[in-house]
């Protein structure tokens, strides 16, 4: 492998592709490398600067970064992501280095240079007003490690036996949560920590109340950044689920068990709580100390808030003589109809209350409102929903059985119109669970995938106005003004897994074919979308004004 080289400089080339403005800026280049990956480079749109990892099958150690601000020696793995920049485009990230099979250490670089290592450095690297915070292992113990950026020095905060960041997304994907360290209103860092066997708060350096133990993932901080989270007196959440809730500093009843932590729109903290039953199991939402529902036999779940402010929640109880269960949904106090069971359950705008219904024994079916919309026996409802032009949108699935390769039908519900059968349909929206996208004036959009005999996939977006050609894949799609902005890509070589990659605008290509397209983003205020592409050994910027 030759000496790193690389040039960084800019290049503008506007041209038309179906009356749509495109732009190609350069933002690096590498001569002496033949594939240019843009998933390996993380740049910094403010001041140019960029890190860029290259891997190398010939080296033992086989990743390196390449930067204009200073390239780094070689190392087992680098995350290209996890690197940060200052105000004037200096790099600071973190490497692995392999100890034996089953141990790493890690190392800080700044510019390509190591500046510490210990046995684990967390890689999420964060800064706030010129100081770079982590956390960092060492003997088995833990500490907070800062970097002054202008003083160019470290400084280790107190040692515990753990650390742990305790600041979720609201959106988790698959896999266990990961915690990130978060940051009060006014910059003091807070994280959750452990200590001869007791678990506490830490705000800036100061401990807080100190508990046997306090379940991470139910940690909330409110607009005065007061904490709320479930604890313990006694015992390890590892073994046991029995605990209080703590909000400001104010501990509430001991319950069986507690979960669902959630602020109202007061910042009141809600929660379940559920008492021990023989063969049953009790449970009520509490606000604080006081119970603000029935204790349900079943036990309740879905709590949440809807648009209005109104609190609600799916209740479960046994019938009068019998081992059956009933679910209703429970708003703002008031308890609805009996059924079966419940799920998909949503309150929306107006509190129209949307969900699906499934009983082994009976056709499923969906409620709106006081609409019920019946299925069939083998048919299973897996989202409902009212679009925005208020259309009744639900899908119902058949399952197949992949033994003998019969696949699933998936029947798409618009109104009275029906959709399908398809093999497939994908969820557009993570947050939202939605496998629609629609507007006020009656445009959807949806993707379908279709499944071959040796389980090949195609796809397809389908819209009020007609479909698509048949894809590899569909991703990053968008309803803009009446039609779908999205991703495609077509397999050029089975063998070796090539693909290009174009971005369409309705049923029509804007983009030339690329070898990739990556970190896409639409603004849909502007109207434009960008996302990086790699070509001729560089890695260029493309901005698409629609």
């Amino acid at each position: 492998m030759k000496k790193t080289l690389f040039i960084l400089f800019f290049i503008c080339m506007p041209f038309m592709v179906n009356a749509q403005n495109i732009t190609e800026k350069l933002l690096c280049k590498f001569d002496d490398i033949d594939d240019v990956d843009t998933y390996s480079l993380n740049f910094d749109n403010k001041t140019g600067s960029y890190i860029y990892v290259s891997y190398d099958s010939t080296k033992e150690l086989k990743n390196s970064i390449r930067s204009n601000k200073g390239n780094s020696g070689d190392y087992d793995y680098i995350n290209s992501y996890g690197a940060i920049f200052d105000a004037e485009g200096n790099y600071y990230i973190v490497v692995d280095i392999k100890v034996n099979d089953s141990t790493y250490r890690n190392t800080f670089i700044k510019n390509g240079k190591e500046l510490i290592d210990c046995d684990f450095l967390n890689s999420e690297l964060i800064e706030k007003n010129g100081i770079i915070y982590t956390y960092c292992t060492e003997n088995n113990k833990s500490s907070i490690l800062k970097y002054d950026i202008s003083a160019g020095s470290f400084s280790r905060g107190k040692a515990y036996d753990e650390i742990i960041p305790c600041l979720y997304d609201k959106i988790q994907m698959e896999g266990e949560p990961v915690g990130r360290l978060g940051f009060t209103r006014d910059d003091k860092i807070f994280y959750l920590a452990k200590l001869n066997s007791e678990a506490f708060i830490v705000i800036g350096e100061e401990e807080q109340t100190h508990y046997s133990d306090i379940d991470s993932y139910t940690i909330l901080i409110d607009k005065s950044d007061k904490f709320s989270f479930v604890a313990k007196d006694t015992g390890s959440f590892m073994y046991s689920t029995d605990g209080f809730v703590v909000q400001n500093d104010k501990r509430f009843k001991s319950f069986n068990s507690v979960f669902n932590l959630m602020f109202d729109k007061d910042y009141n903290v809600l929660y379940i709580a559920s008492d021990e039953g023989e063969d049953v199991t009790p449970q009520r939402i509490m606000k604080g100390d006081k119970a603000i529902s029935k204790t349900y036999s079943g036990g309740v779940y879905n709590l949440g808030i809807a648009p209005s402010g109104k609190i609600y929640f799916i209740a479960t109880e046994k019938k009068k003589n019998s081992d059956d269960y009933e679910s209703f949904v429970v708003l703002d106090g008031k308890e609805g109809k009996k059924y079966p069971s419940i799920s998909n359950l949503q309150v929306l705008q107006g509190d129209e209350i949307v969900f699906t219904v499934q009983n082994n024994d009976d056709p499923p079916y969906v409620v709106f409102g006081d609409k019920v919309i019946l299925g069939n026996k083998k048919q299973s409802f897996i989202y409902a929903d009212i679009l925005k032009n208020k259309s009744i949108a639900y899908i119902g699935v058949v399952y197949g059985e992949s033994e003998i390769r019969v696949n699933d039908k998936y029947n798409l519900f618009i109104d009275d119109e029906k959709f399908g059968p398809y093999d497939g349909m994908m969820v557009l929206n993570y947050e939202s669970q939605n496998y629609l996208l629609s507007d006020e004036k009656g445009n959807y959009a949806y993707v379908i995938f279709k499944i071959s005999k040796a389980y090949d996939y195609t796809y397809v977006l389908c819209t009020n106005n007609g479909k698509s050609k048949e894809f590899d894949n569909i991703s990053d799609v968008y309803l803009y003004k009446g039609k779908a902005l999205y991703t495609t890509s077509r397999m050029t070589d089975k063998i070796n897994y090539d693909y290009k990659y174009r971005l369409y605008y309705g049923d029509k290509p804007i983009t030339p074919e690329y070898d990739a397209i990556n970190d896409f983003k639409f603004d849909e205020k502007k109207g434009t979308g960008t996302f990086t592409i790699s070509k001729n050994k560089g890695i260029y910027l493309v901005e698409v004004k629609l």
